[in-house]
């Protein structure tokens, strides 16, 4: 077995898991995290050779559509197909109930009716994971008024 295979002599990193440090991780081990929507765009990391924790968006070795929340979205929006998967919080702590599919209309009024909150999570096929409600362009507050009262009036 050589050094690298051991991780000896890599860069190792820490993500923030219900504000508790995990790792050492290596890079490798990071990116599929991320693409499995464990580590998201806003979760807290810390790269070894950093005195400071910062979202991982914010980190270079980490491409944008490497997340959940940055794959495969689409312009206009598909308000009506129920394609969507959510992954909502239990009372019981780190317990999931899996619900869908829905639309992003549908969804959107869960959202404004207070049935999801951010804690919530979603897929849909051709994402590589799950990811949190809040980071998908689909589910932006700025969609949400605009497109609700769109889709009643019609």
């Amino acid at each position: 077995m050589t050094d690298l295979s051991r991780g000896i002599g890599q860069i190792h990193w820490y993500y923030s898991y219900n504000l508790k440090p995990r790792g050492p991780l290596t890079l490798a081990e990071m990116m599929t995290k991320i693409k499995k929507g464990e580590i998201s765009l806003n979760s807290l990391i810390q790269k070894e050779t950093e005195r400071d924790w910062a979202p991982a968006r914010s980190y270079q070795e980490f491409a944008p559509e490497l997340f959940p929340a940055n794959q495969n979205v689409t312009w206009p929006v598909d308000f009506i197909s129920r394609m969507w998967i959510l992954l909502m919080p239990q009372k019981e702590p780190g317990k999931y109930e899996q619900k869908g599919p829905y639309s992003v209309h549908e969804i959107l009024e869960m959202k404004v009716s207070g049935v999801i909150n951010k804690d919530c999570y979603i897929w849909k096929q051709g994402l590589s994971g799950w990811a949190l409600i809040g980071e998908r362009p689909e589910f932006a507050p700025s969609l949400q008024a605009g497109s609700l009262r769109s889709q009643d009036r019609s």
